[in-house]
C-alpha cells in the first residue's frame, strides 16, 4: 500500500464522506417524495440478519398495513437470505466493505438509494456504522429518518454526533438489555408500537436440495451426517483446527459421516483438518450458495461450529448444535436467552471457559501468536466438546 492510501485510509476518508454523504443529504432532501415507499436498511453480517430477521418481518408487515412499499437494502451477502424470508418488495444489495472504503462504489450506491425518494428510511440497528447504515439513511434524504441511539461499539463517540444529526427520531432502549434478540425486539417494538414476542428465524428452503446428494455414493444415502464449521470471521475466534479434527475421530468412532463446510475463505482450514484427520471427510467448503448450506444443516443430526453465523442458522432450523464460544461479545449474541425454550424446543449448546475479561469487545489483552485463537476460545477443551455430544445427538 503506497503512503497516499495509508493516509487517505485513516486520515482523510471519514471527512470526505461525511462531505459527500452531507452533499447528498442535502440534495437528496430537494427531490419530490414517494408517500407510498419505505427504505429499511440493514446491513451487518450474515449471522446478525439471521437473529434479526424475525423482526424484519414485523416491520415488514408494519409498513404495509400503512400502504408502503417497503425497499430493504441488506449487505450483498445476505441478498439470499432476504429473497428467501419474504421481508420486502424489493432488495437492494449492497457491499458494506466496499462501500465504506470505495468512493467511486459509494457515489454509485448513494445515486441509488437517492433516487428511490422514499419518504421513511429506518435502521433498526443498535450498534450503528456511521461510513455504512448512517450513510444510507442519509442519502434517501426521506422525510422521517428513524434509527436507534444505541452504543459506540461501531463507531467513535467523537463522531457519533455528526451522523445523528441526519435522524429526524432516535429511538431509545433499556441500557440494562444485554442480549442482541431483546435489543432487536425492543427496537421494533418502538418502531411498530406492538407488544412482541423473541422469535428465531423462518426460512422457506422448499425446493433447496441438500448439496451433500452431489457427493454421496448410493450407500451413504440413509447415513447420519454431522456438520463442521471450523472458520470463523477472525482467527482469534477460531477453536484449533486440530482439535475439529480430532471431533471428527470421536464422530466416525460413532458411525457418523462428517461434512465440512463453510465459505472459500475457510478452504485452508477444511485442508488442514482433513491432513491431520485420519478418517474420510466429506468437504463441501466453498461449493455451496448460502441457501445450500442451510439446507445442508437443514437435514443434519448435529452441527459443530465456533461463534459464527451456523449456530443461527441451526436454531432457526431446530437443528442440534455445539458452539465454541468466546467472551468477545458475551450474552450479546450467545447464549441463546432463556425465554426462547418455551417455543423452541432445540437451541444450539455453547461450551465456554469463563475469564473475568469477558465483554472485551474482542479486545484480548493476552499475547497471542498470528491465527492463534484468544486464551478463552484455547481454553475450551476437547473432552468438554466430546462430552456435550451425546445429548445432542440424542435429539436425532
Amino acid at each position: 500500500m503506497t503512503l497516499f492510501r495509508k493516509i487517505f485510509s485513516f486520515g482523510f476518508r471519514v471527512p470526505l464522506f461525511w462531505v459527500v454523504d452531507l452533499c447528498y443529504f442535502t440534495l437528496s432532501k430537494l427531490l419530490k417524495r414517494d408517500p407510498r415507499s419505505a427504505l429499511v436498511i440493514r446491513l451487518d453480517a450474515i449471522g446478525d440478519f439471521i437473529v434479526w430477521q424475525p423482526y424484519a418481518r414485523r416491520i415488514y408487515e408494519h409498513l404495509r398495513k400503512n400502504g408502503k412499499k417497503v425497499i430493504l437494502a441488506v449487505d450483498h451477502n445476505n441478498y439470499e437470505l432476504a429473497i428467501a424470508s419474504n421481508i420486502a418488495d424489493q432488495v437492494i444489495p449492497i457491499n458494506a466493505g466496499r462501500f465504506r472504503k470505495s468512493l467511486t462504489y459509494r457515489l454509485g450506491i448513494m445515486r441509488r438509494i437517492s433516487g428511490l425518494r422514499v419518504s421513511i428510511a429506518i435502521q433498526p440497528t443498535f450498534s450503528r456504522a456511521l461510513l455504512i447504515g448512517d450513510s444510507v439513511v442519509c442519502a434517501s434524504g426521506a422525510q422521517k429518518r428513524i434509527g436507534c441511539r444505541g452504543d459506540y461499539s461501531n463507531s467513535p463517540r467523537a463522531l457519533r454526533w455528526l451522523w445523528d444529526t441526519f435522524y429526524t427520531d432516535l429511538v431509545e432502549i433499556p441500557t440494562a438489555l444485554n442480549s442482541e434478540f431483546h435489543k432487536n425486539k425492543a427496537i421494533t417494538e418502538k418502531i411498530t408500537g406492538e407488544q412482541l414476542n423473541l422469535e428465531l428465524a423462518q426460512f422457506d428452503l422448499s425446493g433447496i436440495i441438500n448439496p451433500l446428494t452431489r457427493h454421496k455414493s448410493s450407500k451413504m444415502d440413509s447415513q447420519k451426517y454431522v456438520v463442521l464449521f471450523p472458520g470463523a470471521g477472525w482467527s482469534g475466534r477460531r477453536w484449533p483446527v486440530e482439535r475439529f479434527a480430532e471431533i471428527t475421530e470421536e464422530l466416525n468412532h460413532r458411525g457418523l459421516l462428517v461434512v465440512i463446510a463453510g465459505g472459500k475463505s475457510e478452504k485452508d482450514l477444511a485442508d488442514k483438518i482433513r491432513q491431520i484427520s485420519r478418517v474420510d471427510l466429506v468437504d463441501l467448503t466453498g461449493s455451496t450458495s448460502l441457501l445450500e448450506l442451510m439446507a445442508l444443516v437443514r437435514d443434519s443430526n448435529l452441527v459443530i461450529t465456533n461463534e459464527t453465523s451456523a449456530v443461527h442458522i441451526a436454531a432457526c432450523q431446530q437443528r442440534p448444535a455445539i458452539c465454541i464460544l468466546g467472551g468477545g461479545h458475551f450474552d450479546r449474541f450467545a447464549p441463546y436467552p432463556k425465554e426462547l425454550e418455551q417455543n423452541y424446543p432445540v437451541l444450539p449448546t455453547f461450551i465456554w471457559h469463563k475469564m473475568s475479561c469477558y465483554q472485551c469487545n474482542w479486545q484480548c489483552i493476552y499475547p497471542r501468536t498470528v491465527n492463534q485463537a484468544v486464551k478463552c476460545i484455547m481454553e475450551v477443551s476437547l473432552d468438554r466438546v466430546k462430552s456435550a455430544l451425546d445429548d445432542q445427538l440424542a435429539f436425532r
